[in-house]
């Protein structure tokens, strides 16, 4: 038969090792609270899809777009090539109608 003092060994051991994990939980949780708010300044700073700050770069002349008459590769001739624009994206300003004599559709919440 064990004697009192293997309980109180084993119930001091018990409570050791309780309190241990209780201060770890502790710090884990402190930790992670710490971290989040780091995160969460550093997020607040940052502008949205810059996650570095960079300079411009400086913009290098575009010979194309110069007007220069350039050399094509395969005929050895001088050309000038064409600025390709192209046309803005832009909503319609007003919605189409389906059939020609049909009224414009009512929309509410308007003044």
């Amino acid at each position: 038969m064990t004697g009192p003092s293997e309980i109180d060994s084993a119930r001091t051991r018990r409570d050791l090792s309780l309190a241990l994990r209780r201060r770890l939980t502790v710090y884990a949780a402190v930790g992670a609270t710490a971290l989040t708010m780091v995160f969460s300044l550093v997020a607040a700073t940052t502008a949205p899809g810059k996650a570095t700050a960079t300079t411009d770069p400086i913009p290098q002349p575009d010979p194309i777009a110069t007007g220069e008459p350039t050399i094509a590769p395969s005929f050895g001739l001088p050309t000038t090539a064409p600025l390709a624009t192209a046309a803005p994206l832009a909503r319609p300003t007003h919605a189409p109608r389906p059939v020609h004599h049909t009224p414009a559709p009512v929309v509410s919440g308007g003044s």
